[in-house]
C-alpha cells in the first residue's frame, strides 16, 4: 500500500513511519505540509492508496487539506485517516464530513493504526464501485439520464425528519462513535421493481415517493435510536442502535409490516400494486464498533440490491410463466424447463409438477 504521511512535527512524523513500518508498511511518503502534500500528489506516476494526516498545522490543516484531497479525480474513496492529539469532538466530526475515513489518536499504537488501516482499506473498497454524488449536490447534471438529472442511482438526500440522515454523515456518525462494542442491527432493504417506479414517476413524484418511504420506516421505530438513509437504486440504509432485544429478523419484519401499511402513488396502481422489500444484511453480527457498523452498512447495501434483483426476476419468471400458460404434457414440460431456463438459468427450479 502505497502511503502518505503528513506532519509538520518531524519528530511526529519519524514516530508514525516508524509505526508504519513495523506494521509491514513500507511504502511510505513522508510530507510536513499539506501544500507539499498536493504537490507530491500532484507530480505522483501511481496514485497514493492511503493518507494520514494531522488535524493542527499551520497554514492549510488536515481538515482542509482533506477536502481537496476528496476533490480530485481517483481520490474520493481512497482511506484518509486523521492523526491528532485533539480530542475537541467538533474538530473531529469536522474532519468526518470533510471526507476523512477515520481517525487515530496520538501517542500512536502500532496494533490499533494497523487496524484501522485494514478497515479504512475494506471499507473503501466495498465503497468504490457505489455512485457518489458532488460534495453538496443532490443531483447529478443534466443529461445523464431524466431530464432533470435525477438517475436512478444517486444516493439523493431525503427531507429532513426525525431518524433520517445523508448516507454519508452516518457513515462519518458510525465512524465517529468511541471505541467500543455497541449492539447494533444494519440491514439494508431495496424497493422491489424500483425501476418501474422511476421510469413512471416524475422526478418530483419520485422524490416524494422516496421521502414517503423513508419516513415510514422511520416512524415505526420513532421511539428507539434508529437511523436511515437512502443510498441509491431504490436501497435504504437502516442503522437500529442500542438493540439489545432485538435481532436483524424481527428488525425486517416490523419493517415489513411498516411498509405494507403504505400506499404506492396512484400513477403506479398498475404496474406497481404494492411496496416490497428485499432486505441484506452486513457481515458483522452481534455488538460491534462504530467501524465495524460503518463496514457493515456497505456490505447491508450491497447485499439487498442483490437479493431486489434476484427477487425481481423470480418475480418476472413467475408472471411470465402465468402469462403464456402453454398446454399440458410435453409441450408444458418443454415450456416451463427450457423458457425459464434460457432467461434466468440460476434462478429456475422445477416444481414437483412439471417432473410429473
Amino acid at each position: 500500500m502505497k502511503i502518505m504521511t503528513v506532519d509538520d512535527d518531524p519528530i511526529a512524523l519519524g514516530i508514525l513511519e516508524t509505526v508504519l513500518r513495523q506494521a509491514q508498511y513500507q511504502d511510505l511518503t513522508p510530507v510536513l505540509s499539506a501544500e507539499a502534500a498536493l504537490e507530491e500528489v500532484a507530480a505522483a506516476q501511481t496514485p497514493f492508496e492511503c493518507f494520514l494526516l494531522d488535524i493542527r498545522m499551520p497554514g492549510m490543516d488536515g481538515i482542509e487539506l482533506c477536502a481537496k484531497l476528496r476533490a480530485m479525480a481517483g481520490y474520493e474513496d481512497v482511506p484518509i485517516i486523521m492523526t491528532t492529539a485533539v480530542t475537541d469532538k467538533t474538530r473531529l466530526n469536522q474532519a468526518l464530513q470533510a471526507g476523512a475515513t477515520d481517525y487515530v489518536n496520538k501517542p500512536l499504537d502500532g496494533i490499533e493504526l494497523g487496524t484501522r488501516l485494514r478497515a479504512a482499506g475494506q471499507l473503501s473498497a466495498l465503497l468504490a464501485g457505489a455512485p457518489r454524488l458532488a460534495p453538496g449536490a443532490t443531483e447529478r447534471p443534466a443529461g445523464l439520464g431524466d431530464p432533470s438529472g435525477l438517475r436512478l442511482p444517486d444516493a439523493i438526500s431525503l427531507d429532513p425528519a426525525p431518524g433520517i440522515h445523508d448516507l454519508e454523515k452516518l457513515r462519518s456518525a458510525l465512524l465517529a462513535l468511541p471505541s467500543g462494542l455497541y449492539s447494533t442491527v444494519v440491514l439494508g432493504c431495496s424497493v422491489l421493481h424500483v425501476e418501474t417506479a422511476f421510469e413512471a414517476l416524475p422526478a418530483a413524484r419520485f422524490r416524494a415517493f422516496l421521502n414517503d418511504i423513508g419516513r415510514t420506516l422511520a416512524e415505526e421505530f420513532a421511539t428507539e435510536t434508529f437511523h436511515i438513509a437512502y443510498a441509491g437504486n431504490g436501497t435504504f440504509a437502516t442503522v437500529l442502535h442500542k438493540a439489545r432485544q432485538q435481532k436483524p429478523h424481527m428488525v425486517k419484519q416490523r419493517l415489513g409490516r411498516a411498509i405494507a401499511d403504505l400506499e404506492p402513488p396512484a400513477e403506479l396502481s398498475e404496474e406497481f400494486p404494492g411496496i416490497e422489500l428485499a432486505f441484506g444484511e452486513g457481515s458483522s453480527k452481534g455488538p460491534m464498533t462504530g467501524h465495524g457498523a460503518a463496514v457493515a452498512l456497505s456490505e447491508a447495501i450491497q447485499a439487498a440490491g442483490e437479493n431486489a434483483q434476484t427477487q425481481a426476476q423470480r418475480h418476472r419468471l413467475s408472471d411470465l410463466r402465468k402469462t403464456l400458460r402453454p398446454g399440458k404434457g410435453r409441450a408444458r414440460t418443454a415450456f416451463s424447463q427450457v423458457l425459464p431456463r434460457r432467461l434466468a438459468p440460476n434462478l429456475f427450479r422445477p416444481s414437483r409438477e412439471e417432473n410429473a
